[in-house]
């Protein structure tokens, strides 16, 4: 299959199940019906999982109103972007 914007040939990766078309040129992302849906229950399956694993922390005081209060997890524990697991 062609890049419908460079017009050459596009490179085919699977990964989790899920064949996603990438042109080597423009670095665009092409997907075939089906497959974003797929990629979608993988992420919403992945993120349970991570929320399931990680202990509730019950023990923290309640906010008070207009208080913020920002933790942020190390970087190996942090959220990925959705795509990221596709793509090296």
């Amino acid at each position: 299959m062609l890049c419908p914007a460079c017009k050459i040939p596009l490179t085919t990766l699977v990964r989790y199940k899920v064949e996603v078309d990438i042109c080597p040129q423009c670095r665009g992302v092409w997907l075939d019906r089906g497959e974003l849906d797929k990629i979608i229950a993988h992420s919403i399956q992945h993120h349970e999982e991570q929320t399931a694993q990680s202990p509730a922390n019950t023990s923290e005081q309640p906010l008070r109103p207009g208080e913020r209060r920002h933790v942020y997890p190390p970087p190996e524990q942090r959220r990925r972007f959705m795509l990221e697991r596709y793509f090296d």
